[in-house]
Order: structure tokens, then sequence, then C-alpha cells
């Protein structure tokens, strides 16, 4: 007997179940791959977090947390809380900043656990390469900057044309300061997703971020959280929002967290990350 073979109608009539199949699956996929990038970012920030009080041990309760000021005294960069290490792409000597000085205390060996797996902004992805270098080991004769996936709560400013004195003191506003003490963070705010401007959610999970407090709690903020606030910081309305200079900080953005003018934070906080510490 001769066998009978599919006819065209019917081939197209799987073809058209799969099709149908995979676009109703497809979105289930991303989704559940979405909420376990979620998960994992969230973890990060507990290592984070672990990593913070194991510095704290060690340097009598002081952590470095803060922002880096601009080229003045005044010219204050609350949203450039992500530095790791600062190079000469930028200007000055090569130095090591803010979440940087954990890998300086060797509680930091490899940094690929300390980026969001969500990212697809080339600045804040571990070794990232395409648009801006971001290398890991930091690397002083590449000229290039490395920039954690997330940022500290803009608590202090680190001057960026100086070294500060010991690795307790930090330069707000010109002046030496102390490094914010762990056990004064409590229930604040300390690490959080990359948020410079509101073009920030749109490069991770889009409708909200993870958000690491000082008593070791790791909690998911919803954007409208802080939507208001975050709208309001300074960007060039003709940049691109997918461009590199799209998340160049603004100076002096009040609406990220509020300082005194001598550079100390105004508790309750009324910025974004206000919002947070209330959520």
């Amino acid at each position: 007997m001769r066998r009978r073979g599919f006819t065209l109608v019917e081939l197209l009539v799987v073809i058209g179940i799969i099709a149908l199949l995979i676009s109703i699956l497809l979105p289930a996929l991303n989704r559940a791959r979405e909420a376990a990038n979620r998960v994992q970012c969230g973890s990060n920030l507990h290592q984070f977090g672990l990593m913070y009080q194991m510095y704290a041990n060690a340097y009598r309760d002081v952590v470095p947390l803060g922002y880096m000021v601009g080229s003045s005294a005044t010219s204050h960069q609350k949203n450039w809380n992500y530095i790791a290490y600062r190079n000469t792409s930028t200007g000055g000597n090569p130095r090591t900043m803010l979440m940087g000085w954990l890998v300086d205390a060797k509680l930091i060996k490899d940094g690929k656990a300390f980026y969001c797996p969500s990212e697809r902004y080339e600045q804040f992805v571990y070794n990232g390469t395409e648009i801006l270098r971001n290398p890991w080991p930091f690397d002083p004769p590449s000229g290039w900057e490395t920039k954690f996936g997330y940022g500290t709560r803009p608590v202090v400013g680190w001057q960026s044309t100086a070294l500060p004195a010991a690795p307790k003191f930090l330069y707000t506003t010109g002046k030496p300061g102390f490094l914010p003490k762990w056990s004064k963070m409590k229930s604040l705010a300390v690490i959080t997703e990359i948020l410079v401007n509101k073009y920030s959610m749109g490069t991770r999970h889009k409708v909200g971020v993870n958000v690491l407090y000082g008593n070791g709690a790791v909690k998911w903020v919803p954007g409208t959280q802080f939507k208001t606030e975050l709208d309001q910081v300074s960007v060039d309305p003709t940049v691109d929002p997918t461009a590199s200079t799209s998340f160049q900080p603004s100076n002096g953005d009040y609406f990220l967290q509020d300082l005194t003018s001598s550079g100390k934070e105004v508790i309750p906080n009324r910025g974004v990350w206000g919002k947070l510490d209330t959520y």
C-alpha cells in the first residue's frame, strides 16, 4: 500500500498551531525570566549588605557610602553614586571610590555578582565593552572607570579631585568629614539599583527597583513610590533615552536627596531616597 503524506494544508495548519503556541508561551517565559532576574538582583543586594556589615565590623562601624562631588565644592552630583574605580578617562588620578573600597578591603574578589542580570545598558554591566568600557578588574592603564551595577546612598560627597586623607575620611564641600556609620543607617535605604534619571528603570525591571536597607532587609519598591521625584531630575530632553549621554548625572539634584549647605543629610529626606526610606 502507498503511504499517504501530509498535504500542504495540513502542514500549514500544524505550523499555524505551533506559531500560536509560541505566541502564547513566549510572554510567559519572558515573565518567568524577569521574575528570576528580579530575585537574583535582590540576592546581589543582600550580598552587598553582608559585605558592608563585614566592612563595618573591621573599620569601627564606618562604611563607604556617598556620591562623587564635581570639580567644585558646590557641584554636587548625587546621582553619580555608582563609581567603584575612578580613572583618567574622566580626569584626575586613578583611585578607588565608594563601593570599590570593598574590593580594596578584599571583601569582593570578583564583581560579577554585583550587577543586575536584567541590565541592558553596557555602562552598568559586568565587563561591558560595546558602548562604554566597564573593565573588571580595575584597569588603571586603560584609562576607563569601573562602575558597579548599583548605587549607594548619597549621604556624603567624595571629592573627585583629591584622595581622602585616611580610610575613615571623606571630603564634603571641600572639608574632611567622617564616613557614615553603618549602625546609624538602620531602616534607611543604603543601596539601590541605578536611579540616575527617569530613563534608568527602563533598562532593567521597568516597573520598580530592589533596595537594600541598613538593617539588612532587601525590598522590592515599585516605581510609583518615587516616580514624581525621579521624573524631576534634570535631563536633556533632546537626548535619545537609549544613548549614553542620557545617563550623565546632573548637578545639585535636590529631587534625589536633600542636603544642607554644609553637605549634611536632611532627615527625614524628601527626595527619591526619602521615598525609598518610607516604603
